[in-house]
């Protein structure tokens, strides 16, 4: 998959992919909890080594910030189908909420927290199902300077 995005080829645009995998995790991840007794279907590592390998082709796809960014900013998605799928994917995959949400929840922090204190806290408290992934991607948007 990662070799295709490198050289600019799309093979695929099913948004569900993230949630697929994710349904496999949370699988896994029940059977380890022992909340399910029934045996497993999926290798544990196997899984670690899936959830490594996205989180880092998504750290290194060269558009995907910029679009993330313009995104949380405004609430447009890219205008390419692979970037609008790709941004799609990285929401799902780090269960960030929409654009309006993230602001709100942004606005309550700067209103209580003081200048210079990380927002980090704050925001997993207030957006408790969105992974610290995005959760840091979050406060870093806070911390770039203004652009008028």
């Amino acid at each position: 998959m990662w070799e295709h995005l490198k050289i600019g080829q799309f093979p695929f645009y099913d948004s569900l992919f993230p949630s697929s995998l994710k349904v496999a995790l949370a699988y896994s991840g029940a059977l380890v909890d022992g909340r399910i007794s029934s045996g497993g279907i999926i290798q544990a590592t196997f899984l670690e080594s899936l959830v490594k390998r996205v989180d880092n082709i998504f750290a290194e796809l060269p558009n995907l910030k910029a679009n993330f960014v313009r995104y949380l900013g405004t609430g447009k998605w890219p205008d390419a189908q692979s970037d609008a799928v790709l941004l799609s994917w990285y929401l799902q995959w780090y269960s960030i909420p929409p654009p309006l949400v993230v602001a709100s929840t942004v606005e309550k922090i700067k209103r209580r927290a003081p200048t210079g204190v990380s927002m980090l806290p704050l925001l997993r408290l207030l957006l408790p199902t969105t992974h610290l992934v995005g959760l840091m991607e979050i406060e870093k948007l806070q911390m770039m300077p203004m652009r008028s």
